[in-house]
């Protein structure tokens, strides 16, 4: 779209989508599937309370802050008593820690996992959140519809216009608490819903993986010669 508003010829345009292992991931989402009770335990969630997950960096123009704020005002006892999942790290660790006081019990701060142990976490949530601000693209995003995860981001993740769309996720303006607040207590009122909007994230994704990058570039290639 960028190029074309610049006068680029479509003819001279070779889409390679942005992607991850796709096999890889959902490989692992499947294994840890079976393993979910134990994995729920060693972290501390109890009985069958949804789970929403952010992972990524700390940073503030990604939305940490804003996430758990949304999260601290939820109705918790009509949303089914919900968890919040950090998993990593990050310059913004200390201020987030301040601002849950007397819900210490429902966020908790995992720290960084390296890509092998992620698809346990992915496959675990009820929903990724990514409410980021300028962000390139978002290939957390990737990996979680891989592992069967239904997705809330903001319209400022590049993933946003290629990936989400109503039946795979939600996509919220940028900054706007009161929209987000309102989207996230709309996934946590239908798990049900959450569960089928995660099956239609993985058929979708699957569709944006390293073959069709290779593809792409293999197109320009042969325009080239």
């Amino acid at each position: 779209r960028y190029y074309e508003e610049h006068g680029v010829d479509q003819r001279i345009l070779f889409p390679m989508p942005y992607s991850v292992d796709n096999k890889f991931f959902q490989i692992k989402a499947n294994s840890a599937s079976g393993n979910q009770k134990k994995f729920r335990d060693e972290i501390g969630l109890y009985n069958d309370n949804p789970v929403i997950l952010y992972a990524g960096k700390f940073l503030r123009r990604k939305n940490p802050h804003l996430l758990l704020e949304v999260f601290l005002e939820l109705d918790f006892q009509k949303l089914g008593n919900p968890y919040l999942l950090f998993v990593g790290d990050g310059e913004m660790r200390g201020e987030l820690q301040k601002k849950i006081n007397y819900n210490s019990e429902r966020v908790k701060f995992l720290g960084f996992q390296n890509q092998s142990q992620l698809p346990s976490y992915y496959e675990l949530a009820d929903v990724f959140v990514l409410p980021a601000e300028r962000e390139p693209w978002g290939l957390a995003v990737n990996e979680a519809m891989n592992c069967g995860t239904a997705v809330l981001v903001s319209d400022q993740c590049g993933c946003a216009r290629d990936l989400i769309n109503e039946s795979c996720g939600i996509v919220v303006e940028a900054g706007n608490k009161e929209e987000l607040l309102l989207a996230l207590t709309k996934c946590l009122q239908d798990r049900e819903q959450l569960g089928k909007m995660g099956k239609e994230a993985r058929k979708r994704i699957s569709y944006w993986g390293l073959s069709e990058s290779v593809f792409g570039l293999k197109r320009a290639c042969q325009h080239l010669m």
